[in-house]
């Protein structure tokens, strides 16, 4: 997933039709929600030594 600034920057002349609902699905920017899930996953995370490295 990448913000459209990324692919709008004029380099690739060849570049996606970002509003082509066909191929790609608008997410919002809000990211509370994944932050939240990532939060929990790392509490399943049963090695000590790896938890933190696998989220926040």
């Amino acid at each position: 997933m990448w913000p459209r600034s990324v692919l709008a920057d004029g380099a690739d002349e060849e570049a996606p039709d970002l509003d082509d609902v066909e191929r790609f699905r608008w997410l919002d920017g809000d990211s509370r929600d994944g932050y939240r899930d990532m939060v929990e996953f790392t509490d399943t995370v049963p090695d000590d030594r790896l938890a933190p490295r696998a989220g926040p």
